[in-house]
């Protein structure tokens, strides 16, 4: 389990790295670079979230949740989601509250955090799936 906690924080965090640089920079003629440059950054700063989302929400709920639910490709990227946007749309909406009580820009608040839960989920959906290909059992892994 160790090591398939590991390769999901490793890889959700290139995995935003990778669709930055290929949302900002794909037809330009320094691609490599700046895909190069993307990944390194993101994983400066996404490794350490992902290490904290990893130990403090998924293992906590995988260790609840296997005894009720097997492990399936499905449910790894599902929860990876909601690992993944969990704790932001949290702070979001506590930050839209805030706008809200200071007389803020509630929309622009709520526009703040929506666009970023999208980029957060699709990089749990990574991280979850990567973590089922290394946890699943044997039986999972050959065809039914």
């Amino acid at each position: 389990m160790l090591i398939g906690l590991s390769a999901a924080v490793l890889v959700a965090p290139a995995a935003i790295g990778l669709a930055s640089a290929l949302t900002l920079f794909a037809p330009g003629p320094n691609f490599l670079l700046q895909l190069r440059n993307w990944v390194i950054l993101s994983m400066i700063v996404g490794v350490p979230i992902a290490v904290f989302h990893a130990f403090l929400i998924a293992t906590p709920a995988y260790s609840i949740l296997q005894r009720y639910l097997p492990l399936r490709w499905w449910s790894a990227l599902l929860g990876g989601v909601l690992t993944g946007t969990a704790p932001a749309a949290v702070i979001g909406l506590v930050a839209v509250t805030g706008a809200a009580l200071g007389g803020g820009n509630i929309g622009e608040s709520l526009l703040m955090m929506l666009a970023i839960l999208p980029w957060l989920g699709a990089a749990g959906a990574v991280g979850g799936l990567t973590f089922w290909l290394f946890v699943r059992g044997d039986a999972e892994a050959t065809p039914a």
